[in-house]
């Protein structure tokens, strides 16, 4: 059976990828994709490290978006 999300959730989870994102971006445009760490972009977006392998399974999958 197919697990379903409210309305809500979706937003919520959209808003945190899209917090990750603005991190990364900030991160990657300071330090280049290859100095830049999983925990700075989650230093700058204010979440825990652990935090972003919720959302995307690598540095690289943060930088595809």
């Amino acid at each position: 059976m197919q697990e379903t999300r409210d309305p809500i959730q979706e937003l919520l989870i959209a808003a945190r990828r899209t917090q990750i994102l603005d991190a990364a971006a900030a991160v990657f445009a300071e330090k280049g994709f290859h100095r830049a760490t999983i925990k700075d972009i989650a230093r700058v977006a204010g979440i825990a490290d652990g935090t972003i392998y919720t959302y995307f399974s690598s540095k690289t999958d943060v930088l595809l978006g």
